[in-house]
This record gives C-alpha cells, sequence and structure tokens, in this order.
C-alpha cells in the first residue's frame, strides 16, 4: 500500500451538529456525541432520507461493541418502522439505507428483539426482490439495483446460515440468487461489441423495449467492478466456483479497458469516484487474493492520494459523506491503516 502525501484524517464535516459530523467524529474515537444522535433521531425523526439512515448505520459499525446496547433499543425500533415504510414503498436499496439494515438487525443474534426485527423485513423483502426480477424494468447496479440489495441480504444472514430460526429465509434467498445469477448470465453483454465498451453487464433492462441501458460510468454505484465483487459473494454463498471465475473475467476487462484508454474516472468519492473503484478493487483483492486486483487498488488509491491537496484546497470543498472528502478520508484511511469498516455499503 502507499500514499504520495500525508493524509489528515481528522478533518472535520461542516455541519457540527449533524449525523454526519458526529460519525466523522466517531471514526476518529470520540463517541461522546453519538449517544444523544442516537435520541435525537428518534425523537426528531431524522432518519427521514437516505443519505442520514446510512450515515447512522456506518456510526452503529463503529460504536457497537464501545457504547452499551441498552439505549439502543428506540433507535432498532425506530429504524425498524422506517425499514418497514421504505420497503412497502418500493425504496430498498442500498443507497436507500434499508438494504444494510438486513446485516444491522442480524449481526447478533443473541438480541432478540433486533432479530426478529430483521426476520420481519426479510418477510417483506423477499417478495418485493421477486417482483422486481419479474418487471418490465430491472436496476441491475449496486448502489440502486438487485445486486447491492442481494449483497445485503447475503451478508446479513452470512453468520447465520446454519441457524434453524431463519432456516426458511435462508432457503428463499438461495433461490432467488440462484436464479437472479442466472439471468445475469442471460444478459451479459458481447465483449468488444463496440470500440467504446467498457463493460460487460448491462445496469437496467428495460424488457418490453429489450433495451440493456449499460452504466454512464464505473464507480461503486453501477458498473462491473460492483457486479464483480456481487459474483465471488454470490459464488461462496451458493457453492457455484464457476462465478468467481466469471467474475475475475469481468474485473480484468474493467482493468483492461482502464489501461488502454476507454475507461476514466473523473469525481473523487466513494459513490461515483476513485474511493469508491479503490474500495471495490480491495475488496476484490481481499476475495481473491489476485495480485492483479492488489495493483489495480494501489492504482486509484495513488490517483485519489495525489487529488486530495486540490480537493481540500477548494474553496468550496465537498464536505458530504459519500461524494466528499468525508467519505474519501474514511476510505484512505480503511486502505492505508485498516481500522475502519463500511459494511454497510458492502465494504470491509
Amino acid at each position: 500500500m502507499i500514499a504520495t502525501r500525508s493524509i489528515n484524517y481528522t478533518y472535520p464535516p461542516q455541519e457540527t451538529h449533524s449525523i454526519e459530523s458526529a460519525l466523522f467524529r466517531v471514526w476518529q474515537g470520540d463517541y461522546t456525541k453519538w449517544q444523544a444522535i442516537r435520541r435525537q433521531v428518534v425523537d426528531d425523526d431524522l432518519g427521514r432520507t437516505p443519505e442520514a439512515r446510512l450515515a447512522l448505520l456506518l456510526g452503529e459499525e463503529a460504536v457497537r461493541y464501545q457504547l452499551p446496547s441498552e439505549n439502543r433499543k428506540a433507535l432498532d425500533k425506530y429504524l425498524f418502522h422506517i425499514g418497514c415504510r421504505a420497503i412497502e414503498a418500493n425504496s430498498f436499496s442500498v443507497i436507500d439505507g434499508i438494504a444494510p439494515l438486513i446485516r444491522y438487525f442480524f449481526i447478533d443474534a443473541t438480541d432478540g428483539f433486533a432479530f426478529n426485527y430483521g426476520c420481519v423485513l426479510l418477510d417483506l423483502l423477499l417478495p418485493k426482490i421477486q417482483s422486481a426480477m419479474e418487471a418490465s424494468s430491472i436496476d441491475l447496479s449496486l448502489g440502486t439495483g438487485l445486486s447491492g440489495i442481494l449483497m445485503s441480504i447475503g451478508n446479513g444472514l452470512d453468520n447465520q446460515f446454519t441457524d434453524k430460526r431463519i432456516k426458511n429465509y435462508v432457503n428463499d434467498f438461495r433461490k432467488l440468487l440462484l436464479d437472479y445469477s442466472y439471468r445475469l448470465q442471460l444478459w451479459q453483454l458481447p465483449i468488444n461489441s463496440t470500440d467504446e465498451q467498457y463493460t460487460m453487464l448491462p445496469d437496467r433492462i428495460a424488457k418490453l423495449e429489450a433495451i440493456w441501458e449499460t452504466p454512464e460510468r464505473t464507480c461503486w454505484a453501477s458498473g462491473d467492478v460492483g457486479q464483480a465483487v456481487f459474483l465471488l459473494r454470490a459464488s461462496r454463498w451458493l457453492d457455484q466456483p464457476e462465478l468467481a471465475t466469471w467474475a475475475i473475467r469481468i474485473a480484468t476487462y474493467t482493468i483492461f479497458c482502464r489501461i488502454i484508454g476507454r475507461l476514466t474516472v473523473e469525481p473523487s468519492g466513494i459513490r461515483w469516484g476513485k474511493a469508491g473503484i479503490m474500495l471495490l478493487y480491495h475488496q476484490l483483492h481481499k476475495l481473491t487474493d489476485e495480485p492483479l486486483f492488489e495493483r489495480e487498488m494501489v492504482y486509484w488509491q495513488t490517483q485519489l492520494t495525489n487529488r486530495m491537496l486540490d480537493l481540500e484546497s477548494a474553496p468550496l470543498p465537498d464536505r458530504s459523506l459519500f461524494d466528499g472528502l468525508p467519505g474519501i478520508y474514511a476510505a484512505l484511511r480503511l486502505i492505508n491503516q485498516g481500522d475502519l469498516s463500511l459494511h454497510s455499503l458492502l465494504l470491509d
């Protein structure tokens, strides 16, 4: 791992009383404001927006074993009701901050209330996924589509596959995953169909118009690199090594496209930019131990680190979590120091 300049990981967001600001302080080891954030979220209904929910879940990942769980029960109940309403309204993607609730509630199987909340959400969510797979337009992306949703559920069930209490959920999940993985193979685009092609999988299928919509960009939220991470995890959950072989081919093709100039990434943040690509290749290396993926991760790490001075000195620096500096610092810290996790964004 390399970094071409020193990174100031303590750079705070501008909003001093926001969930994002409290999250950034938690990442620095300061948990003093998080108790108040928990109460404020419930009292003032601050979890209405996807950005707030994801920031809240990322914060809870960091404080779960640092703060007592008793004062989390009201927050759990609040998030459960938020999740139920969102799923009923068909807003349950990763970027909606809803699919990651499955892992949030299942992470501690000894917490009966949280475990039951997770089961109820799965009762609502699994039929919705089946319906989404049969819809006339299907979103396949990591950020807003089925690949991210299924990976969130798989991550939530990962340590519970042998728990008899959720045997039916595990079976239903595997059936959906098997069906979806098969469909992805049918939807793969022919390689080198155009000189400009830099993707092997579409982001959206419009069945009635017979249109395969290719991603506008390759990033964390959309594109082939996230699909490769999904397929590697699906390979293990389904015990199908051929999916892992396919995933490696997809991720390698993206590297080839970048090298020959078909693929460029201008933004720097997690959602659309270099930080997200860096983190995805970090995941690919962890899952495969392929040196090629480590080298590609280092390439994006270098590109991102070299941009930091310009990003920090901008007249109005972007201080948003998923597109701006706080998320970029978190991404670089995960790579450089390894003491941070971003599980709710499908990243370790």
